[in-house]
């Protein structure tokens, strides 16, 4: 699953502990089961002003969950790679509330690799 969210709330992809909770949430909801708390990493020392956000990981049994926010432009981009299935439309509606973004500019694809 990939998403790229345009359009985001700009506080709330600043948060270090709201990222943090939302990785947990984003687990919880899809049934993922997590094998470390998430990790994450400021990033606010970039040459370009406008790259600044912050970057993280969850592990996962037989996968990951990655976001990259942008708090400056608006946007974020998360990634679920998953040895198994999930509901993505659950995951889609849990950000969808929680991490609010524009649909009508964002993207938002599923694949099945293992083929």
């Amino acid at each position: 699953m990939m998403m790229d969210c345009y359009g985001a709330i700009n506080l709330k992809l600043d948060d270090m502990m709201g990222i943090y909770d939302l990785l947990n949430g984003v687990a919880n909801v899809a049934n993922l089961e997590a094998v470390a708390p998430p990790t994450l990493i400021p990033y606010y020392y970039g040459s370009d002003p406008e790259d600044v956000g912050i970057s993280a990981y969850l592990f996962l049994r037989g996968g990951h969950i990655t976001i990259h926010t942008f708090s400056k432009r608006e946007c974020y981009f998360l990634d679920i790679m998953y040895d198994g299935f999930f509901n993505s439309e659950m995951v889609y509606n849990y950000l969808e509330i929680n991490l609010p973004f524009n649909k009508g500019i964002s993207n938002y694809c599923v694949n099945d690799r293992r083929v």
